[in-house]
């Protein structure tokens, strides 16, 4: 990599800063963001029931199971945004099983963008009918847009083509509007301090690793600006827990039960963050 791949505007070239599972991770040194070296790595094919169901290292292993515990959670997620935008029309991209957007249509109408198959099914199935598998698309969008609001619980991380796919949904964004992002935070002490074993490090899952920094940089490019970063407790699916405490200590993964999945408990290793954009009316 010959410069930063978020565009940052660093004159530096990315450095490799460590291997896991096969794959390098380069730094930008000045942004902070990471990215994978995946060539050839096809999202399509990668995102499958097995994804959500523990077939893919890192991922979930019951998201259908978890739906209480997960739903809590983003009510929590949706009382916060509220704060910021309290109605109109949302969009959450790469929305699952649409959770967070059943909560949300309570004030807002919504929308949603998710890769995989299964999940617009279940989508679709609970209602949800305004949600499209696939990718973003222009015309999309802009029959459904503008928006007051895009979400992206824990996605970004996930997308190849960050800057790309930012600049179409931002597009659509309307002035005033916000942008809810959770991912981790590579910059984190404990991110530092666990190294290759950090629970997030998880290629080709994880395509790109985050600084407060990166972000801030990335989203000024499109007229945005930062107006809330935080780094709260979630309630977090037990057999979520004990699948990443076995990852970072290089135990075989647990096997799952029903029951975990719908047990949570608060969690927080400070190693993850909220982050709130404001697209500027003028």
């Amino acid at each position: 990599m010959s410069a930063c791949p978020l565009q940052c505007g660093s004159a530096r070239a990315p450095v490799l800063a460590l291997r896991a599972r096969g794959y390098d991770i380069f730094r930008c040194p000045d942004c902070g963001a990471g990215r994978v070296r995946a060539e050839g790595f096809r999202p399509e094919e990668y995102y499958d029931d097995a994804y959500f169901n523990g077939g893919r290292d890192g991922a979930y292993t019951d998201y259908a199971g978890s739906e209480g515990v997960l739903r809590h959670e983003f009510r929590e997620q949706l009382d916060f945004l509220t704060g910021f935008v309290p109605g109109g029309k949302l969009l959450e991209i790469g929305c699952a099983y649409g959770f967070f957007l059943r909560e949300a249509r309570r004030r807002f109408e919504v929308f949603g963008v998710e890769v995989a198959p299964a999940a617009v099914a279940h989508c679709h199935a609970s209602g949800l009918t305004n949600v499209r598998q696939g990718e973003l698309d222009a015309e999309w969008l802009a029959l459904h847009g503008p928006f007051d609001a895009i979400a992206m619980l824990d996605v970004i991380e996930h997308i190849d083509d960050v800057g790309g796919t930012m600049e179409l949904a931002l597009r659509h964004l309307r002035p005033g509007g916000v942008l809810l992002v959770t991912t981790g935070d590579w910059s984190s002490r404990f991110a530092r301090v666990m190294g290759a074993s950090w629970r997030l490090i998880a290629p080709p899952l994880h395509l790109w690793y985050f600084t407060p920094d990166s972000l801030r940089r990335l989203f000024a490019r499109f007229g945005l600006r930062q107006v809330d970063l935080s780094r709260p407790w979630k309630r977090v699916p037990v057999s979520l827990i004990l699948d990443q405490a076995a990852a970072m200590l290089r135990l075989p993964r647990p096997r799952p039960a029903g029951w975990l999945s719908r047990l949570g408990l608060p969690a927080n290793l400070f190693d993850a963050m909220r982050m709130v954009f404001l697209k500027d009316a003028d």
